[in-house]
């Protein structure tokens, strides 16, 4: 929750900041009203979403993390074609905690990337039992861009070290004008929970 809503807040008092100049007109004020609403509506989605990936799991309800990460794809992908399959079945283990948090933060940077910069009008998301662990893909049919060439941003960088804080695999596939593929094979380690009693 720190670094997301930190942030977020700091973001909020920035734009504050801003609209407190002197030179700032009605409709700077209003603009800069409707960025305070969209920060603070994301801030209230992830505490949400954060507060359902922590709490403990009551009996019979072993796809509720399952559930956040759904809904995550649904609210951020809203208005593109979205095939998204997860485990319909509980699964057999449960991965601990850390590992819950480190996916949902890697889906949704890999989920803000598709919606600022692919353009993309479909996208499919499966994530699925693998023998060893969990096994995620992402693929979309927006721009694409060249793979082996140094980025400007920090996306792909915040995306490997997730995936090494997973000790997961990751494989990215792209092309201008050829969309994005992206595999995440996410071992299980000795912390996950044997859910199979």
């Amino acid at each position: 929750l720190h670094d997301e809503i930190g942030s977020n807040l700091g973001s909020i008092t920035l734009i504050c900041s801003m609209a407190a100049q002197p030179e700032a007109t009605l409709e700077s004020l209003r603009a800069d009203l409707a960025d305070i609403e969209r920060v603070a509506e994301e801030s209230a989605d992830s505490m949400r979403d954060m507060v359902q990936l922590i709490s403990p799991r009551r009996h019979g309800e072993g796809k509720a993390w399952l559930d956040v990460l759904q809904t995550l794809t649904e609210r951020l992908l809203r208005g593109i074609e979205l095939e998204c399959s997860l485990p319909s079945a509980p699964l057999v283990w449960e991965p601990d905690l850390e590992t819950r948090r480190e996916l949902y933060l890697f889906c949704k940077e890999v989920l803000h990337n598709i919606v600022r910069h692919a353009r993309a009008s479909r996208v499919r998301f499966l994530l699925s039992q693998a023998v060893g662990g969990l096994h995620l893909e992402v693929a979309d049919n927006g721009a694409g861009f060249d793979a082996a060439r140094p980025g400007t941003g920090h996306g792909l960088g915040n995306l490997r070290s997730r995936a090494a804080s997973m000790n997961a695999l990751l494989d990215l596939h792209s092309r201008p004008g050829e969309g994005t593929i992206i595999y995440l094979d996410i071992p299980r380690s000795h912390r996950w929970q044997w859910l199979n009693k």
